[in-house]
């Protein structure tokens, strides 16, 4: 596999934290067959943590994966998201 990755962070202490990464490369399969064969990817990944006041925090996590195949019927994308909105009673 060969990739390059770029990454953004942003931080602002006891407030924000944000981090997004996107990765671009080649999966080379070495014995490609009717079920594995080389792709390109783009893989973006995004955390993020908030702190709205003292007591309400949002997180959230994302990832988009995309492969791009020879064959267009085989080419594949993948979404995940998951947040959070959480108080502390403190």
């Amino acid at each position: 596999e060969r990739a390059m990755l770029v990454t953004f962070e942003y931080f602002k202490l006891s407030r924000i934290m944000l981090t997004i990464e996107n990765q671009w490369g080649f999966r080379d399969i070495v014995y490609e067959s009717d079920y594995q064969s080389d792709y390109w990817f783009d893989r973006i990944t995004v955390f993020t943590s908030l702190n709205i006041t003292q007591s309400i925090k949002f997180d959230l996590i994302g990832s988009f994966d995309f492969e791009w195949h020879d064959q267009a019927s085989d080419d594949n994308s993948l979404y995940l998201l998951n947040s959070t909105l959480s108080y502390n009673f403190n």
